[in-house]
């Protein structure tokens, strides 16, 4: 499994990296009601590399055992105070 070199926070949607890289994983924490992050390469209407759900307090996360190269990393994300972070 790659290493991380790096990584992205966001509690709001946002664009977590304009240039290229790689994507190797991501956690999400919901805060006051149930989160949702999706991931794209590409900027909002880009192409999905991940997806993860938490509920009400709850975190989910996913580390991939390999890198998917991206370009304009954004991520949308719902719910109330809910905390993300992208390992790249």
């Amino acid at each position: 499994m790659p290493t991380p070199r790096d990584v992205r926070n966001a509690t709001a949607t946002a664009t977590l990296e304009a240039s290229a890289g790689s994507f190797q994983g991501a956690c999400l924490l919901a805060g006051a009601d149930a989160a949702t992050a999706v991931v794209r390469t590409g900027g909002s209407g880009g192409t999905v590399i991940a997806s993860l759900g938490a509920g009400i307090g709850l975190s989910a996360a996913i580390m991939l055992p390999f890198e998917v190269p991206f370009t304009n990393l954004h991520v949308t994300i719902t719910g109330t105070t809910p905390k993300f972070t992208a390992f790249v």
